[in-house]
């Protein structure tokens, strides 16, 4: 039993340290990790002469609460061939820069109510 206990450890040891090592894209250059780079703004331009490609960047914003400005800031300054840390009052991840003649602006419509009103003793 002992000895089924140690190669079930080895084997998910062995297969953690492959999925770990999974995350780093092939071909990708490394990432500079000697140093970071933080910011309290999402807009990429302002970012992009701030901060190295390959550098870790932190985006840690002055106002707290807003869940989509780490979104924001994800999508418009990070490599997400790396993996990224989020929480709703900032991010960490790998920079690179979008490239502003490839965006796309999105503007939602807003949603349409399609559910079925409801009266009292109604299923």
């Amino acid at each position: 039993m002992k000895i089924n206990t140690i190669c079930l450890s080895a084997l998910g040891a062995l297969t953690l340290g492959t999925a770990l090592t999974a995350c780093a894209p092939a071909g990708a250059p490394e990432p500079q990790q000697s140093a970071i780079c933080t910011t309290n703004v999402w807009e990429p331009a302002a970012n992009k002469g701030f901060c190295k490609e390959g550098q870790k960047i932190a985006y840690l914003p002055d106002s707290f609460g807003n869940q989509q400005l780490p979104l924001y800031f994800i999508t418009a300054n990070c490599d997400l061939r790396y993996s990224v840390a989020m929480s709703n009052g900032g991010a960490v991840c790998i920079f690179k820069t979008i490239d502003p003649d490839q965006t796309v602006t999105f503007t939602p419509k807003p949603a349409e109510n399609t559910a079925e009103p409801q009266t009292e003793g109604q299923e």
